[in-house]
């Protein structure tokens, strides 16, 4: 990844390349087919799924390691903001991520509330934020983690060309 982008960008463009697969059906792709299928119980019950395995890995009870972990939850409250076509602008991933990080309660896996998505992704972001503070880990990290992913995606890798 060049050295040159700042976690910022590199959020950006993750989100990006979800926006992309909501506008743009390809078959082959898990996520563009979540998006054309409208299934957002499932986008729902993954997400709240992937927090309580990023909660266990932290506390060290969960078999993958958090930075994954990390990864998941960014992906499926990604997928969740996307689907409700909210901007990578409005939700300022990163910065509500670090609010998270710098935050000092109580280390409590948010709530899933369908009648207020947006405050859903908002604290599924902050989450990360929180178990990267719990477990020591640079939030930058995830997003780069979460773009080495992107590149195993042929449909994606020209996306994320120079990250």
């Amino acid at each position: 990844m060049a050295e040159s982008k700042n976690p910022d960008e590199i959020f950006r463009k993750a989100y990006e390349c979800y926006e992309y697969l909501k506008h743009n059906y390809i078959p082959s792709s898990k996520t563009s087919t979540i998006f054309h299928q409208f299934d957002l119980k499932k986008i729902n019950d993954k997400l709240s799924e992937e927090l309580v395995e990023l909660r266990d890995s932290v506390k060290g009870i969960h078999k993958d390691n958090v930075l994954k972990e990390c990864s998941q939850v960014f992906y499926w409250a990604s997928i969740l903001g996307v689907y409700r076509s909210y901007s990578y602008d409005e939700l300022k991933i990163y910065d509500v991520i670090l609010d998270g990080y710098r935050e000092k309660n109580e280390f409590e896996i948010p709530k899933i509330d369908m009648q207020n998505p947006k405050q859903t992704v908002f604290n599924s972001y902050k989450f990360i934020g929180k178990s990267c503070r719990e477990s020591r880990t640079d939030p930058a990290e995830v997003g780069k983690y979460e773009i080495e992913e992107i590149k195993k995606r042929p449909y994606l890798s020209s996306l994320v060309e120079g990250f």
